[in-house]
């Protein structure tokens, strides 16, 4: 039996990363229109699932957009096992 790519081990860099182009786009364009409908976004999970290092790298893609943007990352307790972070940008 093949053991499951998916199965979470903390602090463990994953055999298998799911894409998620359509939602970092969709939250980089939401971020960067002319008129932004939003300045916050959280995302939640359980931890050692990516959701930093997701947010982090949406986060570079913006300033490149938005020069002058300033954007911070805050990480959130929820649960024992849940974490949120929060992207804010300024």
């Amino acid at each position: 039996m093949e053991k499951n790519p998916y199965t979470l081990v903390f602090g463990k860099e994953p055999t298998q990363i799911i894409s998620r182009a359509f939602q970092a786009t969709e939250i980089i364009d939401k971020f960067c229109n002319e008129s932004p409908t939003q300045q916050v976004f959280m995302i939640t999970g359980v931890r050692g699932t990516g959701k930093t290092v997701f947010m982090t790298e949406i986060s570079k893609k913006i300033k490149q957009k938005r020069e002058n943007s300033i954007s911070h990352l805050l990480q959130l307790d929820l649960m024992k096992l849940e974490q949120a972070t929060i992207l804010v940008l300024l």
